[in-house]
């Protein structure tokens, strides 16, 4: 009996930690793999929000210059979109505030695209100041929600 045992129980000590080392491996791909999806997917909607950014602030500045609001609608509401329905970033927008900071960039061109507006210094000082800073920071919120 002790002879059965002597060979019985290490054969299961070495099957179990075979197993053991399966299921480690397995696990810690998926939690690789899991990680680099995440990533590209956040990394995928940084990119969409850039874009639909900086053509929405073009187009602002054209509006403003020029007194015409030609697709400067579709730009901006581009922009509250991907602010609102990407759910990869999204913990990052609401805690950034990031739509209430796009809504008060709009609401100054919304203001300045109307005919009878005048806007002072101080408003195109503001804008201009909101227009270099807002693409910036997106930048660096994507940058250490990427952890790049």
């Amino acid at each position: 009996m002790r002879e059965v045992l002597a060979t019985i129980v290490p054969a299961v000590i070495g099957l179990a930690g075979g197993l053991a080392g399966v299921a480690l491996g397995a696990k810690l791909n998926f939690d690789s793999g899991h990680r680099t999806w995440v990533l590209d997917n956040k990394k995928s909607e940084w990119r969409e929000l850039f874009d639909a950014v900086q053509q929405a602030l073009i187009r602002m500045a054209d509006a403003i210059s020029t007194e015409s609001a030609d697709d400067l609608a579709k730009s901006v509401q581009r922009v509250f979109v991907v602010l609102n329905n990407r759910m990869f970033i999204a913990d990052t927008v609401a805690r950034e505030k990031l739509v209430d900071r796009w809504d008060r960039i709009n609401r100054y061109v919304n203001r300045v695209t109307v005919p009878t507006y005048r806007p002072n210094e101080q408003d195109m000082l503001s804008f201009e100041h909101e227009r270099k800073t807002f693409p910036e920071h997106l930048i660096a919120l994507s940058r250490k929600d990427l952890r790049i």
